[in-house]
């Protein structure tokens, strides 16, 4: 999953104070076509890791999720589209939130 994740990154700038992330995951990627059939759905899975993936880049560092202290998906990402998400790390927790009100709280072991 990281590799995917990882070539659906389009941008990624900032510091640990503030960062900006971007992922377009393509409708082509093999695990879509089994989540859901007929319509596929970006997995909410692939979403946190996408956050972790940008944290990750923005300390230089390896981060291994340790717990899922919220995450609230309000909106359906559907293949192509762009993600777009704001984050800041305070110590071992990132807090990402996209336009809508989808929100991602990470907590880092």
């Amino acid at each position: 999953m990281k590799r995917v994740v990882e070539s659906c990154l389009l941008e990624c700038t900032g510091d640990a104070a503030s960062f900006h992330a971007s992922f377009r995951f393509p409708a082509d990627l093999e695990v879509l076509a089994g989540h859901f059939p007929g319509h596929p759905l970006v997995p909410g899975v692939f979403l946190i890791e996408a956050v972790r993936l940008a944290a990750e880049r923005i300390v230089g560092q390896p981060l291994r999720i340790a717990r899922v202290r919220d995450a609230k998906f309000v909106a359906i990402v559907e293949p192509d589209s762009t993600v777009e998400f704001t984050a800041v790390i305070d110590g071992k927790r990132c807090r990402a939130e996209w336009t809508g009100g989808t929100r991602v709280d990470l907590e880092f072991g």
